[in-house]
């Protein structure tokens, strides 16, 4: 897909559907198998909601899916299935990157990339770049680190191995302390560019007066409706490169007890299954944007923007996810 500049001279907007396609850090105690099926190909109740149905639903509306895979559990029996799942995507004309998760391959007590010495990030980097190499026969051109946990010091490790893009960088997210990055802006460092997580501020309004800021990222489990998405894409400015952000688990609901670690029944998430529908037909019929993989992309010079929405806000549902979280009681 080449991104066209369009008849007015300007590049549109250039619309990122990325995916961390991986089993998640708390499925490390149960079947690595199981957990394959259920956080990786979203099979539940006899239905299938993950990664294919991204990729197929992405394909209706002529946009292509980036899937930042975190190849480190692939062990213990693993591997063809994940060898399996890059040649699905590649054969649908999807996009397949670097996702680093290494606690799965070299130490569980460090979860993040900035945890580990430039050697170990050297080797982990390593690690990953083979496995992609060997299953899709190609250099991964990005990488994305899980929780967003790298420092700057990933710029110098992915120039060595010739990865061109980053994707890691989350505006004052508290696990990603990178510095000196330009907000929602690609920038080069040490030779790779930077493409941000994109955030924007939604003003939630609970009462006449009363209303809070929340840093959103582009993510439809963060409850965003199609009209707020349209409100960020206007706010955008031209050739501006938009990220939005899903897991391969995305359509689950999976409950989850952080006291206790376990989980809960799972549903399938069928208003968030359309809402994706909604937002890929929005976006289809927008002309000045255009979907795009890192492949394609290209660089325009713009101003770091901030786009501010605005939304009604219950206090009631407020209230019953503070007492959630107070229990325990989160989702995946």
């Amino acid at each position: 897909m080449v991104v066209a500049m369009k008849s007015d001279g300007h590049l549109p907007k250039q619309i990122l559907l990325t995916c961390d396609t991986e089993l998640g850090e708390v499925s490390r105690h149960f079947d690595a198998q199981d957990s394959f099926d259920f956080f990786v190909e979203g099979k539940y109740d006899g239905q299938q909601v993950g990664f294919d149905f991204l990729n197929q639903t992405a394909s209706d509306f002529g946009a292509k899916m980036t899937h930042f895979l975190d190849v480190y559990p692939a062990k213990n029996g693993l591997e063809k299935r994940f060898s399996n799942l890059v040649e699905r995507a590649l054969n649908q004309g999807h996009e397949v990157e670097l996702h680093t998760h290494p606690s799965w391959q070299f130490d569980e007590r460090r979860i993040f990339m900035f945890q580990y010495s430039e050697d170990e990030q050297r080797e982990i980097l390593a690690h990953g770049i083979k496995l992609l190499q060997k299953w899709s026969g190609k250099q991964p051109l990005a990488h994305r680190a899980g929780g967003y946990g790298a420092d700057n010091r990933i710029f110098k490790l992915l120039s060595e191995f010739e990865i061109r893009f980053d994707s890691s960088y989350y505006f004052r997210y508290r696990n990603c302390p990178m510095e000196g990055l330009a907000l929602n802006k690609t920038q080069a460092i040490e030779g790779v560019v930077e493409v941000p997580i994109t955030v924007f501020d939604r003003q939630q309004r609970y009462a006449p007066g009363f209303k809070k800021a929340q840093r959103t990222q582009l993510d439809l489990r963060m409850g965003l409706s199609i009209k707020e998405i349209e409100a960020v894409l206007d706010q955008s400015p031209p050739g501006a490169i938009l990220v939005f952000f899903f897991h391969s688990f995305n359509f689950l609901q999976i409950p989850f007890n952080s006291k206790t670690r376990k989980f809960g029944k799972p549903a399938i998430d069928r208003q968030l299954m359309e809402s994706y529908r909604s937002m890929l037909k929005m976006i289809s019929g927008r002309n000045d944007c255009s979907f795009a993989t890192f492949g394609d992309l290209r660089m325009a010079e713009h101003e770091p923007f901030f786009p501010k929405v605005s939304v009604s806000a219950s206090f009631s549902q407020k209230i019953k996810s503070k007492w959630q979280i107070w229990k325990g009681i989160d989702h995946v």
